[in-house]
Formats: structure tokens, C-alpha cells, sequence
């Protein structure tokens, strides 16, 4: 089940990953985290822009970034994971009707409020007529999304289909999850100290990534995707377990970085140190959460992290040959993904 990625597009608060890795990533202050927006004239026509919401704006800039990166010949397939879908016209609705008392809506704000609507949209703009679907499981949508990919490649590899994480953060959404005490205080707070503070709850963010990816490698390929799991309802120590499983189906004594979803909740980061101490890592161990901040698709940032990596040799020392990204999230859902150097 395993393939490359041949193209990466990304719209984050970094403004590029090989930025992100650099000595001096871009630093936010508070507790939100929100992406720095390219012109979207560059992907979108200027006519049409105004009637796109701002989740389908930063797919389709994602997306377009991501087949330039890759120049397949023609996209096969469009594969989303979202957590939340599309918070602003979800909101938008909502408030549709509550001011018309549930009379005379218009269908509009409920058509671009569901979640396959950014598949859809970034599909009409490629003019890709395949596959497309939506994957909306709480903190591993995108990897329910990259396992499709998966299937499917396994069956036709020489296809290029799209996989992308997506999610917005909006005031609604912000301010409800804030009820929640899921964040920490603003004041003073930099992204670049997130780990050190050692309280609770973390960051929140928001990010657009999407991934060309084929059965077959190519010159523009990343690094081969050469597993994919998740695990629902199971301990850390089922996570170890199924990490060394994983391993040694490929003939690996060890992986040269560990890439972790650490937020800087020290309730939730327990179980990530947990995971690193049973896992027994040898090599290096990277976080990335407080680059992009918490949101449900994150992992889909934290994967393109790790691909740069494999294909610039952008390490802190020596070049990696194998990464194993680990997530995990308070609704007890945990996912793992293998990459090798092609």
C-alpha cells in the first residue's frame, strides 16, 4: 500500500516549509495562529473570488501549488480531509436562520456550509471529473484520507490523485472552543516558547495542505509514504507496539527521526513523551505544532514537514532516511505514517 509524493502545496502560518525547518521560523504571539494568505488572483480569477469562502480560497491555493510542484499530466482524483468543514458559511447559515426565523432561506450558505464542498470546488477548478470525497473523522480525517489514497493507488498506480487537510479558524469557532479551556492565555505567549511554559492547553490553527501522490515515483518526488495507520479507543502503548510492528514489515531496526504532534498542553503531551520513551528512539525527535498550531487537520502539515525533509536533507545534522510521524488527540484517536527517502 505504499506510494510517493510527488508535490506539495501548503498554505500555513509558515510561509514555506523549508522556511518552517530554517533556524528563524516565523513567530506568532497570542494564542492563535492563523496563515499568512498569498494573492489569490495567482491561483483564482479575480471574478470569481469574491464568491468563494475564505477555506475554499486557501484549498484551491494549496491544491494549485501542489500540481504545479508535481506537473502530472492530469489530476485522477480528489481525496479532502476536513475536521470542521466550512466554519464561516456553516455560521453564516445559522445566523440565516435565526434572523429569518426559519422562513424564506436561501439554499445557498447550506450548499457551501457542508464538507464536501471544498473537494468539489477545488476539483471544478482543476477540472477533474474522478474520484472526489470527503473525510471528516475528528483528528484523523486526513489520515482516513490518506489511506483511500492508499487503496485506490494500490488498485491503478500510475494514477495522481490530490490529498489534502483542511481547516479554518474563525472567531466562532475560537470563541466556543475557548468555553472548552482548550487554550492557553494570550498574553505574552510566542509560538516559539509553546513547549517550555509546561500548562495547560495549547495554540490554535488553522492550514491547507495538499499532497500530489502516485504509484508511481518521479523526479519531482518527495519521499514514499510506505505506511499508514490509525488507532482508535487504544493506549499509548498500542500505538509503541503497532510502531514496531510497522518497522519491522519493512525491514527497519529504527527510524532516523521521530517527528511528534506535541501541542504544548501538558496534559496531552504526557502521552507523546510516553510514546517516545517506550518507543526507545535512537535518532532525532522534532516537533512542529508550534509552527502551524492545534486544529484537527494539523498532521497533514506535520506529514509535508517530514517530506521536505527527506527530499532537501534539511535535518539538524545528518541526513534522514526514514521518518515516523506519531499524533495522537483527547478523543482518543492515534495515527502513525512511515516515510522513507526515495
Amino acid at each position: 500500500m505504499s506510494f510517493y509524493i510527488n508535490g506539495i502545496g501548503a498554505v500555513s502560518p509558515q510561509k514555506s516549509f523549508a522556511e518552517a525547518l530554517s533556524s528563524k521560523p516565523a513567530v506568532h504571539y497570542g494564542n492563535q495562529l492563523h496563515c499568512q494568505e498569498p494573492d489569490y488572483t495567482a491561483f483564482i480569477d479575480a471574478r470569481q473570488l469574491r464568491r468563494l469562502s475564505r477555506i475554499v480560497k486557501l484549498s484551491i491555493a494549496a491544491s494549485s501549488q501542489a500540481v504545479q510542484d508535481a506537473a502530472p499530466a492530469i489530476i485522477d482524483g480528489v481525496i479532502v480531509g476536513t475536521g470542521w468543514g466550512c466554519i464561516e458559511d456553516t455560521v453564516t447559515f445559522l445566523e440565516k436562520m435565526v434572523e429569518n426565523q426559519e422562513e424564506a432561506l436561501s439554499p445557498t450558505a447550506f450548499i457551501h456550509s457542508t464538507h464536501n464542498t471544498i473537494a468539489a470546488q477545488v476539483a471544478f477548478q482543476l477540472k477533474c471529473k474522478g474520484y472526489n470525497t470527503t473525510y471528516s473523522h475528528r483528528s484523523i480525517s486526513f489520515e482516513s484520507a490518506l489511506l483511500d489514497a492508499a487503496l485506490l493507488l494500490a488498485e491503478t498506480p500510475a494514477q495522481t490523485l490530490l490529498v489534502g487537510g483542511v481547516d479554518e479558524l474563525t472567531n466562532t469557532s475560537f470563541s466556543i472552543l475557548s468555553r472548552f479551556d482548550l487554550f492557553k492565555q494570550p498574553q505574552e505567549l510566542g509560538s516559539d516558547s509553546l513547549f517550555s511554559l509546561g500548562t495547560a492547553g495549547t495554540v490554535a490553527g488553522e492550514g491547507s495542505v495538499f499532497f500530489a501522490v502516485s504509484g508511481v515515483r518521479t523526479e519531482h518526488s518527495y519521499c514514499q509514504v510506505a505506511a499508514v495507520q490509525t488507532l482508535s479507543f487504544g493506549s499509548t502503548d498500542d500505538a509503541v507496539e503497532a510502531a514496531r510492528k510497522m518497522l519491522q514489515r519493512h525491514g527497519l531496526p529504527a527510524v532516523d527521526l521521530l517527528l511528534l504532534g506535541n501541542n504544548g498542553d501538558s496534559k496531552e503531551d504526557k502521552h507523546y513523551d510516553s510514546f517516545e520513551t517506550n518507543f526507545t528512539q535512537q535518532g532525532q525527535t522534532l516537533k512542529f505544532k508550534h509552527l502551524c498550531g492545534e486544529y484537527p487537520t494539523a498532521s497533514a502539515f506535520g506529514l509535508g514537514l517530514g517530506a521536505t525533509l527527506l527530499k532537501q536533507n534539511l535535518s539538524l545534522g545528518s541526513v534522514p532516511q526514514s521518518v515516523l510521524f506519531y499524533n495522537c488527540s483527547p478523543q482518543s484517536h492515534q495515527a502513525l505514517v512511515l516515510l522513507r527517502a526515495c
